[in-house]
């Protein structure tokens, strides 16, 4: 579950390396954030401030996010998760009306596989959006079926389009577990 919305205008990367996010449009990435959200590299040397406005970018044909954790000198921004040249990045925000939408209608994804048990695993980027809110979007799995998790510093996720493994940020990670097809298996166990 993301729920995170696009915010301004897209930029194309056009120098990264691995976790290094370096330039946009031919110009250092933290302008980005010195523009939209006016946090300057050369006042503050991290990106606290830009946690809850990850970078929102397509690749193979799915979301994902990236939070800044550090801004270099050089204007370069350090990144939970890779980043790769040629790909179209934008500011994003946390709505909590679409954050919430999205949480529900993954709740009603999971509520008809009939999980037995419930794994959460929810981005501290998150934590720090919600702040005392935080189990506005975790309690509800709870109702479901019992749970069990942590908060992350990047959550991982098999691409459905290729299969490779890919580190995302900003997520909440929902595993619904079940013995049996539809529970069946608990239920004969249940009249046993």
């Amino acid at each position: 579950v993301v729920g995170w919305e696009p915010l301004g205008p897209s930029f194309r990367v056009t120098k990264a390396e691995g976790n290094r996010l370096i330039e946009l449009e031919g110009r250092p990435a933290s302008e980005i954030y010195e523009k939209f959200l006016q946090i300057d590299r050369r006042t503050q040397n991290n990106a606290e401030e830009g946690y809850t406005s990850p970078l929102l970018a397509k690749y193979n044909g799915e979301e994902w996010l990236r939070s800044a954790f550090h801004i270099e000198e050089d204007g370069s921004l350090n990144l939970h998760g890779f980043v790769t040249e040629g790909t179209e990045i934008q500011l994003s925000y946390g709505n909590p009306e679409n954050i919430l939408r999205v949480i529900n209608k993954r709740l009603e994804a999971i509520r008809q596989f009939k999980p037995q048990a419930i794994l959460l695993y929810s981005c501290v980027v998150r934590k720090a959006f919600w702040d005392n809110l935080v189990d506005i979007e975790m309690k509800p799995f709870a109702q479901l079926a019992s749970t069990a998790g942590f908060h992350t510093w990047g959550e991982v996720n098999r691409s459905k389009s290729t299969g490779e493994v890919v580190e995302h940020n900003v997520t909440l990670l929902s595993i619904a577990l079940r013995e049996g097809r539809d529970g069946q298996h608990q239920q004969r166990c249940q009249e046993n």
